[in-house]
Formats: C-alpha cells, structure tokens, sequence
C-alpha cells in the first residue's frame, strides 16, 4: 500500500495527563496526524488529546505490544514515529526529521534515548550539559538507543506480549542512527507506581519467555529487569542461559553486577573480565570490577578499574566518589577531598560525596568545616540529621 510522505505520531496513553498535554500541541508542527490509543483510564488526558487535533481509539487491549500495533494499524502516512506519553523531542530537531524522511534509502531511524534522573548511582549515568534546557533542571541522564522512526509498513510490528523484540521484524530493513534525542521523564513518577510498571513488564516478559525459552534477548530483558527489581538469584538464572545461548559482553556485566547484589565478588570478577575482554568500551563494566576489587580488599585493582571507568565516562560522580573513597581510607585525606569537591562540582546534591566530605574533616579534626558542610547536606537530606549528630559526637 502506498502512502503520502510525511508522520503519523503513534503513542498510547495511560493517564500522564502531566507530561503530555502540552507537548501534543507542541509536536503538531512535525506531524501530519496524532494517533492515540487509550487504555480506558477514566482522566482528563484523552480530553486534552482531542483537543491537541489527536484521533483517539478506545482499546482495551491486555498488552502493550498489541495496543502499539492497533496504534501503528491506524497510521495514514508513509513514515511512523513512537513516542511514549512521557517523551518528548525538542522542537530544535523537528527540521533533521524532516530532511531524514526525504532519504529513499532508508526504512528506520535510531534515536538516542535520554532518560533524566539525577541519581549517578543507576546505570550508564550521564552528566548533563551545562545549558540543556531539554532536561527540565535534571543534572543527568541514562542513555539508550531505540529504534521509534521508521516506514509504515506491515511486516514491521511490535512482536511478544512486552513489545521487546521489535528489532526482529526490521533486522532487515536499512536503518541509520539519526543522532535525535528522545527526552524521557519516566523516572520522574512516583517510585512505586515505577516498580509496579516494572513488575507488570515482566510479568509479560515471561508470557514472551514461556513460549520462546531459548531466546537469547527474552533471557537477557529478563535478568537485567529482575536486577533493577532487586530479585539478582531469578536474574543470574536468566543470564546463565542468555549466556549458554550466546556469548554476549551484556549479559556478561548483568551476570557480573547480580553476583555484586548478592556479594559473590569473585564470581562478578569473573563475568566482568569476560565483558571486558569482547567490549573495552563499556564504562560500567570497569566500575564492576572497581567495587568488586574493593570490597576484598583490593585497591590497587579497584584504583585501576576506577581510572578506566572515568577515562571513558568523566562526568560519572559515582566513580569519581568512589576514587576518593580509597584515598580517604588510605588517608590521603587532602587528596580525597580533592576529589570529592569534583564529584560534587559536577552533581551539587550528591549525597555520598558530601557525607564522604562531612565525615573526612570531622577525621581531621575540623570540626568548624565540617558543621558547615553538615547544614549544606541537611539542606538536601534533612534525613541525615541523626547520622550527622553520631559523627559529632564520637
């Protein structure tokens, strides 16, 4: 079927009335129509959804996967583009998707994936610009590729119950790095409506695993999601056979980090140095290898993987605390200090480096110091008093 050239935007909502609003109204300069579906939640987003020009579909489909594909049925024009309902795409890039959809020889485009959050400690943790006005006032952000531009076609669909191995459907088909941000906000909801999402996505993970158990990518999404869930036994078990079925350097740095959970250093020793050895190029892998080093007492080691870590992501404050961890603890306090002050020159609310500080000038014996930057820390963490008045009073 022949389409007319421009975008139709497919996304599905689920009562984020707050992220998406006004964004419909802001996209509409890029796209030729809004599309969505709703999942039947009783807010007024469906409403503001109308009245941003959106055609909304009632569905009330029992996956995500099948809801995207009912979203990609109804699209009219020849290129489609995803979006969650709490993503955005700045309005500076709506002319670069326009020139690539002018490209003939490709059928889909990946976007980096910037999800903010001002936690260093999750993985692949980046510092943001200093002007980035995209962030809404976020200091990082967690970087992935997704594939969300791509031709309206009917061979190219979402496949499973969690909609995870949409890859497969366009292994074949030319696609290109557009170098577009996605902005997400995910991780700016409530904490446990974010655990409950993640529990309801791999409950449908295991609905795709049961029917397809040796899939390498089904065993590999599951044991990186039972990590962040905190569940690493249900995880190495997926990994181990991830693994069997394909030596993967990201399987290998999950295996390595649920050994870490569950303090088997010597075994994430193992997997990490395997990671290493097929991608030299992942950060977070070295930083693996650095805590699982420390945590026996190894520092010369942990100091190598540090450097390396650092080398490669030198904006990550998690690494940069961590380096002066170790000289605290060798007491080269000046040095520790040091860096201290960089990790929290990048981060400000850095709460590990600014307790590493407090708890450093009261070794030291500057108590004056100390107080002080015990009321900054208060300011972040008011929490932390008891923890303060113990280090006071010691």
């Amino acid at each position: 079927m022949t389409y007319p050239l421009g975008i139709s935007l497919c996304m599905i909502i689920k009562n984020q009335e707050k992220h998406n609003a006004s964004y419909l109204e802001k996209i509409k300069p890029l796209v030729n129509e809004i599309i969505v579906v709703d999942d039947g939640l009783s807010d007024s987003t469906i409403s503001s959804a109308r009245q941003s020009g959106a055609t909304v579909y009632d569905s009330r489909i029992a996956s995500a996967e099948s809801a995207r594909n009912y979203a990609l049925s109804k699209a009219q024009y020849e290129w489609i583009l995803v979006l969650d309902s709490d993503e955005t795409i700045s309005q500076n890039d709506f002319s670069a998707i326009q020139k690539v959809i002018q490209n003939e020889n490709r059928s889909a485009y990946a976007f980096y994936l910037h999800t903010y959050t001002d936690d260093p400690e999750q993985e692949d943790w980046h510092a943001c610009p200093v002007d980035c006005p995209d962030s809404k006032g976020f200091i990082g952000y967690l970087q992935s590729d997704v594939i969300r531009l791509f031709r309206n076609r009917i061979n190219i669909r979402y496949l499973g119950h969690a909609g995870e191995l949409f890859e497969e459907s366009i292994k074949h088909v030319p696609k290109k790095h557009s170098e577009i941000i996605i902005h997400s906000f995910e991780l700016n909801n409530d904490r446990e409506e974010l655990r409950e999402k993640r529990k309801e996505y791999i409950s449908q993970l295991v609905l795709d695993y049961k029917a397809e158990p040796e899939s390498f990518s089904l065993n590999l999404l599951l044991g990186q999601e039972y990590i962040r869930l905190g569940e690493a036994e249900n995880a190495v078990k997926h990994l181990m056979s991830a693994i069997e079925i394909r030596e993967d350097w990201r399987a290998l740095y999950a295996l390595g980090m649920a050994y870490i959970k569950m303090e088997r250093y010597s075994y994430a020793v193992k997997q990490l140095e395997r990671a290493v050895r097929i991608n030299p190029r992942y950060a977070e892998t070295y930083y693996g290898l650095a805590v699982s080093a420390l945590s026996v007492n190894q520092n010369k080691e942990a100091v190598s993987a540090l450097r390396r870590f650092c080398q490669l992501n030198p904006q990550n404050v998690k690494g940069i605390n961590v380096l002066g961890y170790i000289y605290y603890r060798q007491g080269m306090y000046g040095l520790a200090e040091k860096v201290f002050r960089e990790a929290l020159r990048i981060h400000p609310k850095y709460t590990h480096a600014q307790r590493n500080i407090i708890s450093l000038l009261y070794d030291k014996g500057d108590i004056m110091k100390a107080e002080q930057e015990s009321r900054r820390l208060l300011e972040i963490c008011p929490s932390d008093r008891e923890w303060i008045n113990s280090l006071a009073t010691r």
